[in-house]
């Protein structure tokens, strides 16, 4: 079996929401290893599915780069299916280009065709293009975060902007109580 997702495969994913799928659509130069684009499939289900060919078809999906990691038991490949016509395609991608703001407002974004070395910088995104994905390499940590928050790549531009980082836990760990340290007095007073 082979270590690393082969074109067409569907990979389950397990959430804290329910099941998950996601497709092996291209890859980022000639070898799945160089980095897999990832069509995370529309839905999220109680019972694993053992029909794909619907599912794929179906529109309200989102790619990034992610290699699933079948080592860890975490992510399992349960098919593989022609990847349709229509998503077979490099899409557009866009990038955080120059500075991200206080406010977490990203003052210019890049847009890259997944294919070409260069990016495009632009100062504002059309509808279309907030919709690109996010020209990033992701874990699965993310892809998981982004599936139970029912993220998509718009929200990366929205107001105010949510780039779909897995939100920190919060430890429920007490800082020790501390004594407070005596002061000596010096010898040396000042006048």
């Amino acid at each position: 079996m082979a270590r690393t997702a082969q074109l067409g495969d569907i990979v389950e994913i397990q959430t804290a929401k329910g099941l998950a799928y996601a497709q092996h659509v291209n890859n980022y130069m000639k070898r799945a290893s160089d980095c897999p684009l990832m069509r995370i499939l529309p839905g999220v289900f109680k019972t694993p599915l053992e029909d794909f060919e619907h599912l794929v078809a179906q529109e309200g999906s989102y790619c990034c780069f992610w290699q699933p990691d079948f080592s860890e038991g975490r992510v399992h490949r349960v098919a593989n299916v022609p990847v349709p016509k229509q998503f077979r395609k490099m899409p557009m991608f866009k990038s955080r280009a120059v500075a991200v703001l206080p406010s977490g407002r990203v003052s210019e974004w890049s847009l890259w065709n997944g294919i070409s070395r260069g990016n495009k910088a632009i100062a504002r995104l059309t509808a279309e293009q907030k919709r690109y994905p996010l020209q990033e390499i992701v874990s699965l940590d993310f892809v998981i975060c982004r599936i139970e928050r029912h993220w998509r790549p718009e929200h990366a531009c929205a107001e105010p902007p949510d780039p779909g980082f897995p939100l920190t836990k919060q430890s429920n760990l007490k800082p020790p109580k501390v004594k407070p340290a005596k002061v000596r007095s010096s010898r040396f007073r000042c006048s």
